[in-house]
């Protein structure tokens, strides 16, 4: 008695599944305080160079 098994060729199909993943992004009223401060920022860095002028 022996094993009498046929081989065939199987394939098997993976479906991948893309993952979405959430980027942090910034909302409008952070854009806003964002700008707010370097225009601040930038208002203090000119306003320091001219008085050392």
């Amino acid at each position: 008695m022996g094993l009498n098994a046929e081989w065939r060729a199987c394939t098997i199909a993976l479906r991948m599944v893309p993952v979405v993943r959430n980027i942090p992004t910034m909302s409008e009223w952070g854009l806003i305080a964002f700008a707010a401060f370097v225009g601040i920022a930038g208002i203090w860095f000119l306003r320091r160079r001219q008085v050392a002028a």
